[in-house]
């Protein structure tokens, strides 16, 4: 078995007759429960946002659910996973937005977003939450912009 070497991961072949299943194998144990989010949190909200069922075995994460589900899973959990290798802090904000960009129409299930630049507008409040849009008063990072806003 061979990992990706861009994030981490390794898609594995379910078993012969579970068609229906995607495994993940996660290079980095520790960042798994980050991953997960405190009581499996992040887990729990990505099964009820793409409809799959996640189980976590060790390093590996079985994804079950529609072929469409487990595509958008995997991109789901992939760009969580980018996130938290390249320092990154993941909350329940980050899941629902990933959830979002992962199932909006004509999404690029193949392609990641880590890397790509995420937009920002300075000094502005969205108005579709409750966050301002801008630094911190200590010079701390900007808050990103949520897909739609």
């Amino acid at each position: 078995m061979q990992l990706n070497a861009e994030d981490g991961t390794e898609n594995v072949k379910s078993e012969p007759g579970e068609s229906d299943s995607l495994v993940l194998a996660f290079d980095d144990n520790r960042l798994l429960t980050e991953l997960f989010g405190a009581n499996d949190k992040h887990l729990a909200r990505i099964e009820q946002g793409l409809d799959v069922l996640a189980t976590s075995r060790g390093n590996k994460l079985v994804i079950t659910g529609s072929r469409q589900a487990r595509n958008q899973a995997d991109r789901v959990f992939k760009d969580l996973y980018a996130r938290l290798k390249s320092g990154q802090e993941v909350n329940a904000g980050d899941v629902d937005g990933v959830i979002r960009m992962a199932t909006a129409p004509g999404a690029d299930l193949a392609k990641t977003q880590i890397g790509q630049p995420r937009r920002y507008r300075q000094d502005i409040s969205c108005g579709c939450c409750c966050r301002l849009h801008a630094p911190s008063e200590a010079g701390g990072p900007y808050h990103p912009l949520p897909p739609g806003c």
